[in-house]
């Protein structure tokens, strides 16, 4: 597993390294799970390993803790699953039931899957965090990488990330995720891209939110009858694709 491209281009500090092993059974115990949940983790999890810890003792970068946020440690978990239809889902789970900014490397034939999500003090019980943004991957093939992918790889790594602090050095790494995600509508993966983390992740949502109204439009397309309503349908199909295209321009 050690030789799979995200852990050898991450390439964290040997000093970070663990290997302790997470049964399910702790997961269904002591975590707050639907029967759903619970079927999901029972089901298509085949094994959990906590594999790297980055804190005061395990790495040079000094912790992070405000009154929002506690970034005092970093932890990387590699889940092999035997199914992988409900991957977000468990990282959805896995985030929430841990209480620490996390790392999440799912792993499914050949393929994996990275998803990380920003954490907050809650205010009611600031011994908990509550989730935040989640960023997902998708599925990466790292044994036969795309220009993204690869792209995206060569960038993921340790000592090219700000490592001011542990919480600078998270964000730098979501960075990284985000230019995954926007490599999927330009076609090309950006290590450093011209517009600032807001303004990136502004475009991004206005991107998700066209093409839902995109899909939507579309599905209604399929069952209208009346031509004059198919005009109309299709005029408003065509200005979100226009739109979608001006957006995309903006990454670049």
């Amino acid at each position: 597993m050690d030789s799979l491209p995200p852990y050898k281009t991450l390439n964290l500090p040997a000093s970070t390294r663990q290997s302790v092993r997470i049964y399910k059974k702790q997961l269904l115990e002591n975590a707050d799970l639907s029967a759903t949940d619970r079927k999901h983790i029972q089901q298509d999890i085949d094994t959990l390993e906590w594999r790297h810890v980055l804190k005061a003792g395990t790495c040079d970068i000094l912790p992070f803790k405000d009154e929002e946020r506690d970034y005092s440690e970093l932890h990387l978990i590699h889940v092999t699953l035997k199914f992988p239809a409900h991957v977000k889902r468990l990282g959805e789970v896995l985030q929430r039931a841990i209480q620490y900014p996390l790392i999440l490397v799912f792993e499914h034939a050949g393929q994996v899957c990275i998803q990380m999500a920003d954490k907050r003090i809650n205010r009611a019980d600031n011994t908990r965090l509550t989730v935040e943004t989640l960023h997902d991957s998708g599925w990466l093939n790292v044994m036969e990488p795309d220009a993204a992918t690869l792209g995206f790889l060569q960038a993921f790594r340790f000592e090219v990330c700000d490592q001011q602090h542990l919480y600078a050095f998270w964000q730098c790494l979501t960075d990284k995720l985000a230019g995954l995600e926007t490599a999927r509508y330009t076609g090309h993966y950006v290590a450093t891209p011209t517009l600032d983390r807001e303004q990136r992740r502004a475009v991004l949502q206005q991107l998700h939110a066209l093409e839902q109204q995109l899909t939507t439009i579309r599905a209604t397309l399929k069952r209208e009858t009346q031509f004059n309503r198919k005009l109309e349908l299709n005029m408003q199909a065509k200005q979100c694709q226009l739109q979608l295209q001006a957006l995309t321009a903006q990454l670049d």
